[in-house]
Formats: C-alpha cells, sequence, structure tokens
C-alpha cells in the first residue's frame, strides 16, 4: 500500500504549480515526510 494517496500527491502538486508555496511550507502543510518526496512527485508530474 502507498504512503501518500494520489489525491493527497496530486494536491500538494498541484499547490506547488499554483504558487503555493516552497517545498519546506507544503511539506509542513501536508505532514509529508521530506520536500524529496515532494520533488520526486513534482518531477513525475512534467
Amino acid at each position: 500500500m502507498a504512503k501518500y494517496s494520489f489525491e493527497l500527491k496530486k494536491e500538494v502538486v498541484m499547490g506547488c504549480l499554483n504558487g503555493g508555496g516552497s517545498y519546506k511550507c507544503l511539506v509542513e502543510r501536508y505532514g509529508i515526510a521530506s520536500k524529496t518526496d515532494v520533488k520526486k512527485w513534482i518531477a513525475n508530474y512534467i
């Protein structure tokens, strides 16, 4: 089972792309383990 749901990943990626804040800000807002995860999700989306 995935640690993070697809919906959460999508929300974080869209938040970042729409100017929702830095990686650090998104990690704190959504309770994600590391900003590396966010970077990977965005790289996979783009």
